[in-house]
């Protein structure tokens, strides 16, 4: 009997408080069910004492599967519903400062649960965590506050910034001092506060926001890599994966023509080859990521997505070393 190492998997899953009305249980319920499920696994690998046990000594890699909630241009429902029939269990969201209520109840009735959180969409102009004003500073990071705090009652692990604009030394300062506080502030509500390297930022390729994140050097606040990003600034994901270590804490996986950032489906640009991709999927089986993958589409179509998630699985397979046709 083969016994997979669970352990890394069965450890890694975090759960935001249980800040949810009793419409929202099943979701929390699938988090959890799922979490015993695998501590039991554990359990009895290690207190198994049969000659036939064999114990696998790498852990298999299982990258759950996330995609962006299309909305726009559908509405928050509809959006939900699209993403739950293509099969995807996860979804990543715009956080926001205040949520309307069905926002809550559709969450619950669909059956997705959130990963991640954008926090900084909809901030005024003038806004921003590397503006020169401490004013300024302090009522967008209470801005970000509220958006980490609800992306956390959705029960999302992560939330993710992009840079601001400032690359000079004080600039880049102020937003690491900044988003040491809304990494504290997200890391007590059980979030992973990520930064994005950003074309046209102060941050515009992921070897500079992994500099950056060195001299920050905190716990809670890691890279979110944009394979798509990658394409723009000439770097090979897959070497950036390996550079990342354990600053690696989300992935986006989008296609590009190098030039613009279109979002557009896996491979359907000429940029983004299978080999490549092939190879970012072999850099993170060899990493300690233990995230999701999340598709990052501009207004995909209910085909595209489903499309997008059967070929992810079948070179997720193949990298796992299993048989395409399983």
């Amino acid at each position: 009997m083969i016994v997979p190492n669970l352990l890394p998997i069965a450890f890694s899953s975090r759960l935001a408080p249980p800040q949810f009305s009793p419409r929202h249980f099943p979701a929390v319920w699938i988090h959890w069910t799922t979490l015993c499920a695998l501590r039991l696994a554990v359990f009895a690998r290690e207190n198994l004492d049969s000659p036939e046990v064999v114990l696998m000594t790498k852990p298999v890699r299982h990258y759950p599967l996330s995609t962006t909630l299309p909305s726009p241009p559908l509405d928050f429902e509809d959006a939900l519903t699209q993403v739950s029939l293509c099969g995807f269990a996860y979804a990543d969201m715009v956080a926001v400062a205040e949520r309307p209520a069905k926002h809550l109840d559709a969450l619950a009735d669909s059956g997705v649960i959130v990963s991640c959180g954008a926090l900084g969409r909809g901030l005024a102009p003038d806004q921003s965590l590397d503006s020169a004003s401490v004013t300024v500073r302090r009522a967008t990071l209470d801005i970000l506050k509220q958006q980490v705090a609800d992306i956390a009652r959705l029960g999302a692990t992560h939330a993710y910034l992009i840079p601001g604009r400032d690359n000079s030394s004080d600039g880049l300062a102020r937003y690491g001092e900044a988003c040491q506080l809304l990494a504290d502030y997200a890391g007590q509500r059980m979030v992973t506060l990520c930064v994005e390297h950003f074309p046209e930022t102060a941050l515009p390729s992921a070897g500079a926001a992994l500099e950056w994140l060195e001299k920050v050097d905190h716990d809670n606040l890691g890279l979110l890599i944009d394979v798509g990003h990658c394409l723009i600034s000439n770097e090979d994901p897959s070497a950036i994966v390996a550079q990342a270590g354990n600053r690696l804490r989300y992935v986006h996986l989008d296609d590009n023509d190098g030039i613009n950032d279109l979002h557009a489906p896996l491979l359907s640009t000429g940029k983004l080859t299978e080999a490549m991709l092939r190879k970012v999927l072999s850099a993170l089986a060899h990493s300690n990521y233990e995230g999701k993958l999340a598709l990052e589409l501009k207004a995909p179509s209910a085909e595209t997505l489903r499309l997008q998630r059967e070929l992810l699985e079948r070179l997720l397979r193949e990298a796992r070393g299993k048989d395409p046709a399983e």
